[in-house]
């Protein structure tokens, strides 16, 4: 069987258009990408900011729905810590912006994905670029 790629085109090619802006110590999450055509995901992180220092996890949910999509209404969804099924992300730390890649050690069962950042100090942006691939 042909194996389906993607660099989450129609999802947007970057998972926040607009980069999301941390200026304190609440997690920030980026746009859910969908899993529902995919098994396998790899992540590239990015952080920008001088003074920006923290970490990154990855959510999973079942129940979330951006709406449209079939007549669905929208739902934010319960999110589940599901950093484990990823390599290790390692953390940032402030002094230069930053790229951490992470990649899927094993099948995404997952509607919906999303990585979470938590600062821990400083501020500057944050943007997330997926590339998924999986059975057709």
């Amino acid at each position: 069987m042909a194996k389906k790629n993607s660099s989450a085109r129609g999802q947007n090619d970057v998972w926040s258009a607009t980069p999301v802006t941390v200026a304190d110590t609440n997690p920030h999450n980026l746009t859910p990408f969908s899993m529902q055509e995919f098994d396998y995901i790899a992540l590239q992180l990015h952080t920008t900011g001088t003074t920006l220092a923290g970490t990154w996890t990855i959510e999973g949910s079942n129940d979330y729905s951006p709406g449209g999509e079939y007549n669905e209404r929208p739902n934010a969804g319960n999110w589940f810590s599901i950093t484990a099924l990823f390599d290790s992300i390692a953390a940032v730390t402030a002094g230069a912006p930053t790229v951490r890649g992470t990649n899927a050690l094993r099948s995404i069962g997952y509607k919906y994905i999303r990585p979470v950042f938590t600062a821990s100090a400083g501020s500057g942006t944050i943007l997330g670029y997926p590339s998924a691939k999986g059975a057709e």
